[in-house]
């Protein structure tokens, strides 16, 4: 068999053929790859803590004793990672290194293998080369896989060898077309030598580019060249016309466009690309016209689930005039069907088209309110655009009237002396008389829940996170002393209400540790902690500033990176955003935590599909987008910004964190508005060489323990 072994930084490959009688152990497969990586990058291998090697698949990491035929499968992608041997205070992932020279030696083969070259997996002088046209090959492969900076490497090593290979100088600029990065695949495609379909690509650029007059020169003249040489397919000269059209609706030449898309239309009634940009330039035509696009782009979201260019043009036309209606009256019998009604709106919801998401989700739940996945997706967009006082009334409607439905042996009505004394606005509310706070005696199991009653969970998890951030903590203790005991034993991190399992375990760990508050007092003296779920530990804490004390008050923005936030942006954590920050007085004490997600889910990836050249550029990328927010909204609300650290919990993201933040922290430094907590390192130690978490700060895996006020307490001190 044939797999791939790979680091992210520096970017390299070795290509391993295991034979399938070898049953070695995976400590083989880590002496073939630092073998290799060695011999191209000498100076960064004598920098690797070998004791600190691990093999992942995936986002698993394989035990190294375990065999290679069982854990690695034929064409499996295998990462080596490693943590550095560092004299500084943060060990550093390091930078973007450049293409060495192509070493074919990089394809090895196992001992075993029937024809095997050499035997231990040495890499002598004798062993042969491997051919261009297999390293061609791999990055191809790599590039189809989205892992485009690797392929970009081996395509760029090639060229060293060979400077006019056209596959890679393509292959090249399919990457960076592929990664939003047209400008970058221009002068690739420009070294290239024209091919049957070099102008088809270089139109495609340019349109992404935004030249539009250099793309439809480049379109009309490959038809030109396509009606001249015959044989090229129908479906071919069409895409070609569709990307003339998209080219013709950059310029704002509608009608151009209309003649280009119909031509294709008549030729072909199902080219979905074709419908999508057809139907919005047809719907402001008329009535009828406004029915037929309709239905066309219905036809095509079904068609391409996943297109996020489908879902802007849908919700384009949603978000139109009477849009709802055509929508309602061109749905036929898509209307009355929950699970259909549901994917509109999350396709709307994730278009940022919030309030005709909103829109179904409330038809949804009428056409069958016992659902409680319906009424869960429900209640989380009320809470993306501050509707907590309604999606509290919404769950409090479902347990008043399904007061039987079980959790285990518990019943969600059991609840309801509770919530009875919930009347009015959620913000700051005081229940209307005492209420009980004692634990309900259930039988416990463990297992997995079913997929109903895991919703009907995550719905009460949501509601104590809803009174939790809004500020109504009395009836936070008796009901989480209710509901703790249905969360044991039954691994809900593994499940698809993780999310909401999460914020609930938060909570419901800070009523034990942290003083007990049972009303906040509204005051013009709050520190507002804008963040992700990071501003729930420290929420609701007095921290004394200038011999005052402040409240914490928490603006939640859940599940938002940084890169959501950015000027072109349309997905709904934005939304999220600009609606939670409307609750911050102009002049307030704010404070910004942000990153984490990024971090944890996006920059490594994001190199890795070489939408940046290195982790820097990506860091920097985001920094200019957070500091670009932050200093428009101070300027428009006069607010007093304090620039919270990326904290540091998690292990395998730590070096990743700490990198933000010092580069972070150097942008902030360079300039007066903006002002940086300066704590993070304090959070750590050092042992056996790593940085960890201290003791004192550690909380739930997730989170820093809410005693690290104290810290934020003192930086922030120094600055107001």
């Amino acid at each position: 068999m044939k797999f791939y072994v790979h680091t992210e930084e520096p970017p390299f490959t070795v290509v391993v053929k295991w034979g399938d009688s070898d049953d070695q152990d995976l400590n083989k497969i880590i002496k073939i790859f630092m073998s290799n990586f060695e011999k191209r990058y000498p100076t960064e291998a004598c920098k690797i803590d070998k004791s600190t090697i691990e093999l992942w698949k995936g986002r698993k990491s394989l035990n190294l004793s375990g065999n290679v035929l069982q854990a690695i499968k034929n064409m499996d992608d295998i990462y080596v990672k490693w943590k550095s041997i560092s004299t500084d205070n943060n060990a550093q992932i390091t930078g973007n290194h450049s293409a060495e020279e192509l070493d074919t030696s990089d394809l090895v083969k196992s001992e075993n293998q029937d024809d095997s070259l050499e035997k231990n997996h040495s890499l002598k002088k004798k062993t042969p080369p491997y051919s261009v046209q297999e390293f061609l090959e791999l990055a191809t492969a790599l590039s189809t896989k989205q892992q485009r900076q690797h392929a970009i490497v081996l395509f760029k090593d090639i060229l060293k060898k060979e400077p006019t290979n056209q596959t890679a100088l393509i292959g090249i600029a399919d990457c960076y077309m592929n990664a939003g990065r047209p400008s970058d695949a221009l002068p690739y495609l420009q070294q290239a030598q024209s091919t049957n379909d070099l102008a088809f690509r270089l139109g495609q650029c340019y349109v992404k580019m935004g030249e539009y007059d250099k793309a439809i020169d480049t379109l009309i003249g490959y038809c030109k060249e396509l009606r001249t040489r015959g044989g090229t397919s129908a479906a071919h000269k069409q895409d070609v016309q569709v990307w003339l059209a998209k080219a013709y609706i950059g310029k704002k030449q509608t009608d151009m466009a209309l003649v280009v898309l119909q031509g294709v239309l008549r030729e072909n009634q199902e080219h979905l690309d074709a419908l999508t940009e057809y139907a919005p330039l047809i719907y402001r035509l008329g009535p009828k016209q406004k029915d037929e696009a309709m239905t066309i782009l219905l036809t095509v979201l079904v068609n391409k689930l996943n297109d996020n260019h489908v879902k802007e043009k849908f919700a384009y036309l949603c978000q139109q005039e009477h849009g709802m209606q055509v929508l309602e009256s061109m749905s036929g019998p898509a209307w009355r069907d929950v699970p259909a009604v549901v994917f509109m709106a999350t396709s709307l919801r994730d278009a940022g088209a919030i309030e005709q998401a909103e829109a179904l989700l409330k038809h949804a739940c009428m056409l069958q309110p016992e659902n409680p996945h319906t009424l869960l997706t429900y209640v989380h967009t009320l809470e993306l655009v501050e509707k907590h006082t309604e999606a509290v009334q919404e769950i409090m409607a479902y347990i008043k009237q399904w007061p039987d439905k079980e959790i285990g042996s518990f019943k969600i009505g059991s609840l309801l002396p509770i919530l009875n004394h919930f009347n009015g606005d959620v913000y700051l509310n005081v229940p209307d008389g005492n209420i009980p706070c004692s634990s309900v005696s259930m039988e416990t199991s463990s297992g997995p829940y079913l997929e109903d009653t895991n919703y009907l969970l995550a719905i009460l998890f949501t509601l104590v996170k809803i009174l939790f951030v809004k500020g109504a903590v009395a009836f936070i203790r008796p009901i989480t002393n209710i509901i703790d005991p249905l969360t044991k034993g039954h691994e809900l991190h593994k499940t698809n209400i993780r999310n909401e399992a999460a914020y609930f375990s938060c909570i419901s760990q800070l009523q034990g540790i942290t003083p007990e508050v049972n009303h906040v007092v509204p005051s013009q003296q709050n520190v507002y902690f804008v963040g992700d779920s990071h501003c729930v530990p420290p929420a609701w804490q007095a921290i004394r500033i200038k011999g005052e004390d402040r409240i914490v008050h928490p603006i939640l923005s859940t599940g938002t990176k940084i890169w959501h936030l950015r000027e072109e942006s349309t997905f709904y954590p934005k939304y999220n955003f600009n609606s939670a920050i409307t609750k911050i007085p102009d002049g307030a004490i704010t404070i910004f935590c942000f990153g984490e997600i990024d971090c944890r889910e996006a920059l490594l990836l994001c190199v890795e599909k070489a939408k940046y050249d290195s982790l820097e550029e990506g860091i920097d990328r985001v920094i200019d987008i957070y500091v670009t927010l932050l200093t428009r909204l101070q300027n428009l609300h006069h607010w007093d910004v304090y620039v919270h650290p990326v904290l540091p919990v998690l292990d395998l993201t730590r070096s990743l964190v700490m990198q933000f933040n010092q580069r972070l922290k150097d942008r902030l430094m360079s300039q007066d508005s903006l002002k940086w907590l300066n704590f993070v390192d304090n959070l750590l130690t050092k042992e056996s060489g790593e940085l960890k978490l201290k003791k004192q700060f550690e909380f739930d895996g997730t989170h820093v323990h809410p005693c690290y006020l104290k810290l934020l307490e003192g930086s922030l001190e120094g600055l107001v």
